[in-house]
């Protein structure tokens, strides 16, 4: 396969093969933990080739941060601090409507025609608290802090109704979010906690 890549020729193109979803390999046991790692160091050794040959392409695995620091290979934290790229939707905790997660919210609302502004958005959509808690918090807390779990609870609040949403449709959707939650969190273990747990 490496010799196969010396053969090539460059062209205009780039070329990208993303990888998801080793997460579920676990499903079938820790014992298949070591193959993600072997598999992490042959995208490493491709992706080297494929750098020397100028071919424009490159291999990217999405893995989980707890999947990836569970693989038993001592050399994998260094490639990954060298090579890879964490992905945190949560870094501002102070601002939380001026974070990536709630960007992904915002451009979904302006896909529908609302304004793009988290901040205009919330203050039109929501109460200010929600009993002793600010409501993005309130909401942000019921997540795992990732773009689908948020865009999974906005689904469930748009079966109650339309914005401005009161804080009865919000216990709604809460309840109608915490079966896939629950499905969710239960997949993310798999694996990784016995089963029993």
């Amino acid at each position: 396969l490496l010799a196969s890549f010396e053969r090539l020729i460059p062209s205009q193109s780039t070329f990208l093969l993303f990888i998801d979803g080793l997460d579920h390999v676990l499903r079938r046991g820790r014992d298949f933990l070591p193959l993600l790692g072997d598999l992490f160091q042959a995208v490493r050794l491709i992706n080297q080739r494929l750098l020397r040959t100028g071919l424009g392409a490159k291999i990217v695995l999405l893995v989980r941060d707890e999947v990836a620091r569970s693989i038993p290979n001592p050399d994998l934290a260094k490639s990954l601090s060298d090579n890879g790229i964490m992905l945190d939707w949560y870094r501002q905790m102070r601002e939380p409507l001026n974070t990536d997660l709630l960007a992904v919210i915002a451009n979904r609302a302006s896909m529908a025609g609302f304004p793009p502004d988290m901040n205009y958005l919330w203050k039109h959509w929501f109460s200010d608290h929600y009993g002793h808690y600010s409501t993005v918090r309130w909401v942000l807390s019921r997540t795992r802090y990732l773009p689908r779990d948020l865009i999974r609870f906005f689904k469930a609040l748009q079966q109650f109704g339309d914005p401005p949403f009161t804080n009865n449709t919000l216990a709604q959707a809460e309840r109608e979010y915490s079966q896939w939650f629950h499905d969710e969190l239960a997949d993310a273990l798999a694996g990784l906690v016995d089963e029993r747990v």
